[in-house]
């Protein structure tokens, strides 16, 4: 069972609940609760049928029900989208693509229009 250090004395010398709780923050650096973490992640995993995550999963996450665009971003992403097109336009406007042979291989490259 648990055991109230906070009560006890110890070789003489009484253990506080300040000392207790100094020993608890310690802990928290020197004790790896990963591998309890991954073993309650496949018990639910096996539990619920669904795959374990992949390690892409882990150092991406997962996203649920997100929302796209994110909120926010609507008008950087308006912005990108209408850039893209004035490029594209300018593009067909300045410049014809021409096939460049090399033997084996063969590229296309842009050549500005006259």
């Amino acid at each position: 069972g648990y055991v109230n250090f906070g009560d006890k004395s110890i070789d003489g010398t009484l253990i506080s609940t300040d000392s207790i709780d100094e020993i608890a923050i310690n802990a928290r650096s020197h004790i790896d609760l990963n591998s309890l973490f991954k073993s309650i992640d496949l018990l639910i995993c096996n539990h619920l049928g669904i795959p374990k995550p992949t390690v892409n999963d882990m150092v991406h996450g997962v996203h649920y029900g997100e929302i796209q665009p994110e909120p926010g971003r609507e008008a950087y992403l308006t912005k990108l989208e209408s850039d893209a097109k004035k490029r594209k336009a300018y593009f067909k406007k300045n410049f014809d693509l021409v096939d460049l042979s090399g033997g084996s291989w063969t590229i296309q490259v842009p050549l500005r229009k006259k």
